[in-house]
């Protein structure tokens, strides 16, 4: 006879659900995660920055140009700042004020980033630069004519660095280029008649901004130089010319030196 065997069968159990106090923890630990992100991002500016950049706020109302520079003063000086962001807070801001618009960010109430003011039909710049904590800082472009830009910058509040520089006269436009440093022009300066871009002058600044040496470059291929107030002419072959006194005489100067 065979024997039986009487042990008892094992089954499996089947699993048991995680303990209710355990999901509830577990919901309440992603629920504070959650606040924590909603609190960094809103703190942070982020919610703001994403939410204005679709619909911006109003910018104080002010000069549109925000500051202006004096390239002529000696130093090269800034005036008239203005800050855009006045009572804005956090957040991109735009406004529309005699057929331009105006636009950028605000961080605290100062104006921080990128900042434009473009031609509202036309779309096209008018203005381009950035601001470090409410200061002008970094390139900016300002269009002065046609597709003239001025180009400089900014550093503490002095312009720094190279600059291109547009003037309207009356024999036309007329392209200045070359170095500051610290609101002072120094090293080579070169002048243009444009759109022809026919040389003018070199303009040599010392170190400590003042100029040394002019010369200017005249349409008969005469050369006139001016050394602090003497002034000396030279023909094309480098040749001196006389100069009786050696001072500025306007009628010889128009006949030795016409300029483009």
């Amino acid at each position: 006879m065979k024997e039986e065997n009487l042990s008892p069968k094992t089954t499996s159990a089947p699993p048991s659900s995680p303990p209710r106090s355990i999901s509830r923890a577990l919901r309440l630990r992603i629920a504070v995660f959650i606040v924590v992100i909603f609190a960094c991002a809103w703190f942070s500016g982020i919610l703001n920055s994403i939410w204005t950049s679709f619909m911006p706020r109003t910018c104080a109302t002010g000069d549109m140009a925000l500051f202006h520079v004096d390239f002529n003063e000696f130093p090269a000086r800034l005036s008239g700042q203005f800050n855009a962001c006045t009572n804005v807070g956090d957040g991109e801001c735009q406004r529309l004020a005699d057929g331009s618009m105006i636009r950028g960010e605000c961080r605290q109430g100062q104006m921080q980033g990128p900042w434009s003011v473009i031609d509202s039909k036309s779309k096209r710049p008018l203005w381009m630069g950035t601001f470090c904590n409410g200061l002008p800082c970094g390139e900016f472009r300002v269009l002065v004519h046609g597709e003239c830009e001025n180009v400089f910058h900014i550093e503490n509040l002095h312009v720094h660095g190279s600059a291109t520089l547009w003037e309207t006269e009356t024999r036309g436009l007329t392209r200045s280029a070359g170095e500051y440093k610290f609101g002072k022009r120094i090293g080579q300066w070169l002048r243009h008649a444009e759109p022809e871009h026919k040389l003018i002058s070199v303009a040599i600044y010392d170190e400590m901004g003042f100029r040394a040496t002019t010369s200017y470059y005249c349409t008969n291929g005469n050369r006139k130089e001016v050394r602090e107030k003497a002034i000396f002419y030279y023909d094309s072959e480098g040749n001196i010319l006389p100069n009786e006194g050696g001072v500025e005489n306007s009628a010889l100067d128009a006949t030795r030196c016409p300029l483009p």
